[in-house]
């Protein structure tokens, strides 16, 4: 009689957990965000978004333009960008264009920029 019940109840908690369902984890895709593959806030995933193009720029320094250098600094975490003092207007136009071409709106997406003139 005991053996009967121990095989009922094993049956009871092999059946409930086999009828779970698995939530299905994201699985990132080169090039895209992550928050494009998690349910997040429309606020939180735009910050994700900016960080993500930001620290991608990783990757693409040392940086010389002709008004504007663009580096990074691995001990402080810090991008280093320095502008032409004497041609500033035009300085600021190319980084931003440069913004711009790596997916950046604004330099107001970066936590981490040093700006110097020189």
């Amino acid at each position: 009689m005991i053996v009967i019940f121990i095989l009922f109840v094993l049956r009871i908690f092999t059946t409930n957990v086999s009828n779970q369902t698995a939530i299905p984890t994201p699985t990132l895709i080169p090039g895209q965000p992550a928050s494009e593959n998690y349910n997040i806030n429309p606020q939180t995933k735009q910050q994700l978004n900016q960080a993500y193009f930001v620290s991608n720029l990783v990757n693409h320094v040392p940086y010389q333009g002709k008004f504007f250098t663009l580096d990074y600094n691995f001990n402080n975490a810090t991008f280093l960008l320095t502008l032409d003092k004497n041609n500033l207007s035009e300085a600021n136009a190319e980084f931003n264009a440069y913004l711009k071409i790596n997916s950046i709106a604004d330099k107001s997406w970066f936590d981490n920029l040093v700006t110097s003139y020189k």
